[in-house]
């Protein structure tokens, strides 16, 4: 009798244990409006939506002394996709400190991140109900742009500092990388040549996995001279539409350099091809493209065939060209007194570059009349004035010779603005998206 009171008991446990909720039972979960919370911020309102890592903590609590500073640079190395780390301070003495003292704790720890208050636990006590966590109220959640939950860590420690010391902590830190990488996607630095430094990229893979469709090669716009635009907005943006992204990098400033640059994008080219280091299948169709010199240098690429041969890349291995804002045509008018491209680089010192006016015809992509991948160029409505001309004068020659161009303008924006049409929802912007999932279909 007694033992068969002692399995109905042990029975009843399992089943009552089976049914409290457990961190997993949120996953998949709207985390929820947190509506009680009171922001600490310069208008006292919580950021725009978007990638969240929230952190329940303490003062002087040393599971979170230890975990928010590595949650913070976490978040930071996905700063560009979005992500931001929000500490959300929960009291537990009775006394709540001041603002100003939980913010000099965090910039004491070294800590960026979003703070926000919970000092009676009224969206703490709910979580901790739905099944965040039974031992801990330092618990951290990862959310996603919708605010759908899709990590749950229920505390105390989660970081990768003292692994040897804390493996649990380690190890649950390694879950919170990939749970984000499953979320937002991987980004890595990669050498191309130990030999020229300039010579890197960064591989921005997509989230959920291995994409299919053509690898974007992005050359950032630089001006010729010296490092401009900031590639890693673009990138996240095409990361974000699941589209697989290299941010080529190359030689920039020197006399001459534009020979250079163009060597150390096409051996750039050359390394996608091979499917870099296995991040991509080998022979994956490519997608040249950029915004600025960055056209101009995706264009020429193309249609100047010496770069690629020399690096064993085939033209059919292009499949497209986008261009924004592109320099087709960089030769001068009258020594710089003109009213072409040509001419404002030579009045502003950029000509150095190419060695003087006898170099910008042959680095022209005008001047090549060649049979191209497809072609989409993009001006602002606000953009260098000679810029609409001359893509429409080059895409006139590259249709001569058998290439299907189009040239479209973005509205109300000026030249920087351009590739913003990359992360906005637009006509123009899903053409594009549209484009680069499928060059071939441009003009069908």
């Amino acid at each position: 009798m007694r033992v068969r009171f002692l399995v109905l008991f042990l029975l009843a446990v399992a089943s009552l244990a089976q049914q409290q909720p457990s961190p997993a039972s949120l996953i998949g979960q709207p985390l929820g409006e947190l509506a009680a919370l009171r922001w600490v911020t310069a208008d006292g309102k919580p950021p725009a939506p978007g990638p969240t890592l929230w952190r329940w903590w303490t003062v002087d609590c040393p599971f979170c002394r230890d975990s928010l500073p590595d949650l913070a640079a976490l978040a930071k190395a996905h700063a560009a996709q979005g992500l931001r780390l929000v500490a959300v301070f929960h009291d537990k003495s009775g006394r709540p400190p001041a603002d100003a003292r939980l913010q000099a704790y965090l910039a004491g720890l070294g800590v960026d991140a979003v703070l926000a208050r919970d000092d009676d636990w009224r969206e703490l006590r709910p979580l901790l109900q739905r099944g965040a966590s039974a031992q801990a109220t330092s618990i951290s959640v990862l959310t996603d742009a919708a605010g759908i939950v899709r990590y749950v860590h229920p505390g105390p420690r989660l970081h990768e500092r003292r692994a040897v010391a804390h493996p649990e902590a380690a190890a649950a830190f390694v879950e919170l990388r990939t749970a984000i990488a499953g979320m937002l996607g991987t980004v890595t630095e990669l050498a191309i040549d130990a030999a020229v430094p300039q010579r890197r990229v960064q591989v921005w893979q997509p989230p959920g996995g291995p994409a299919q469709g053509p690898v974007v090669v992005w050359i950032a716009g630089s001006g010729w001279r010296q490092a401009g635009q900031d590639p890693q907005p673009i990138a996240a943006a095409l990361q974000a539409a699941g589209i697989r992204c290299v941010v080529a990098h190359h030689r920039l400033g020197a006399a001459g350099s534009w020979r250079l640059a163009m060597q150390d994008l096409a051996h750039a080219v050359t390394a996608v091809r091979a499917g870099l280091h296995g991040q991509f299948a080998a022979d994956s169709p490519i997608v040249l493209a950029g915004h600025g010199s960055g056209a101009w240098a995706a264009l020429l690429l193309a249609s100047d065939p010496q770069w690629l041969e020399a690096v064993a890349v085939r033209k059919a291995d292009i499949a497209g060209v986008l261009a924004l804002s592109p320099p087709t045509d960089l030769r001068a008018a009258e020594s710089g007194r003109g009213r072409r491209l040509g001419d404002l680089l030579l009045r502003e010192g950029d000509a150095t570059v190419f060695g003087g006016e006898s170099e910008m015809a042959a680095s022209s992509p005008v001047t090549h009349g060649v049979l191209l991948p497809p072609v989409f160029c993009v001006v602002g409505a606000g953009d260098l004035p000679m810029l609409l001309a001359d893509a429409n004068a080059f895409a006139g020659r590259a249709r001569e010779a058998g290439t299907r161009v189009e040239v479209a303008r973005a509205p109300g924006r000026r030249h920087a603005q351009v590739p913003m049409i990359l992360g906005e929802e637009s006509a123009l912007g899903a053409d594009v998206l549209t484009f680069l999932r499928d060059p071939g279909g441009l003009g069908r």
